[in-house]
């Protein structure tokens, strides 16, 4: 039994101190191409970054351009609404001297036109009867027109006027009531570019936050970079270190195997009598 113990302590440390060796030449094989390895993975990260971060910057500008171009829309937008809105009581004002003031004031023009038709008769009656005196120095009076014909013609042509006003201001409400779908319309387009305006400004300021993420990204990423060599070296020389640590332990572990196969003192040789 002991002779066994012996050989499979002298096997573990034969086959430690072959891991041990192993181990360092492994270790120090790998370094250089691993060291490589890393700065090349971390150049191509930061060149993803700087893409990303450029790519970000293009997004930034044109979305800066967008937010501008939509707050200008915006301000035209409820500047026309506004304008709009104003329309709507001058309308609203015509419409009502449409409907009722001026077919009143040409009601009463026709009114004190009538009045004045009688007066006008009178009158040339009287100019009439003084023109067919001989002694008076008066031409006689005989017009093409006579003063109460021309005033009937003029009360006769205002009869259509009150019609066709009130015609215009009935397609004036109609107008003014598309005024009003205008009017709501340009409202909500206004509310929507709005809306529209803060989103874009809310992703605008994430692209921000964004790239500042990024930036903070490279810089780490830089700086691993450049501790690279060093830190690797440092593993390097801890893991030589610790699978020289390791061999050492297997020598004492070898020398105890080398130990138990040793004949133990004062026991029988084989073939003594």
């Amino acid at each position: 039994m002991r002779r066994i113990i012996g050989i499979v302590l002298i096997i573990a440390a034969a086959v430690g101190l072959l891991l041990s060796i192993s181990g360092i030449a492994a270790i120090w094989t790998i370094r250089r191409s691993l060291t490589g390895d890393l700065i090349r993975t971390f150049d191509l990260l930061d060149e993803t970054l700087d893409a990303a971060s450029d790519g970000l910057g293009v997004a930034d500008q044109t979305l800066a351009k967008f937010v501008l171009d939509i707050t200008t829309m915006e301000t035209t937008i409820q500047t026309a609404g506004k304008s709009i809105e104003d329309t709507i009581p001058l309308m609203e004002s015509f419409t009502e001297l449409l409907t009722n003031d001026l077919p009143a004031t040409i009601r009463s023009t026709q009114t004190a036109l009538v009045s004045a038709q009688s007066s006008a008769q009178a009158i040339e009656s009287t100019l009439q009867l003084l023109s067919a005196i001989p002694l008076l120095p008066i031409g006689a009076y005989d017009p093409e027109v006579p003063l109460a014909e021309a005033l009937a013609e003029v009360s006769a042509s205002l009869d259509p006027l009150p019609q066709s006003l009130t015609d215009l201001a009935g397609n004036l409400e109609t107008s003014q009531d598309n005024m009003d779908l205008i009017a709501t319309q340009v409202e909500t387009i206004s509310i929507n570019v709005g809306a529209l305006r803060s989103n874009l400004t809310q992703t605008k300021d994430v692209l921000s936050r964004v790239r500042v993420v990024i930036a903070t990204l490279q810089g780490q990423v830089n700086n691993i970079r450049s501790g690279l060599p060093g830190g690797l070296n440092a593993a390097v020389w801890f893991l030589t270190v610790f699978f020289i640590w390791l061999g050492i332990t297997q020598i004492g572990l070898l020398t105890q195997g080398l130990e138990r196969l040793r004949p133990e003192v004062g026991a029988p040789t084989t073939g003594e009598n």
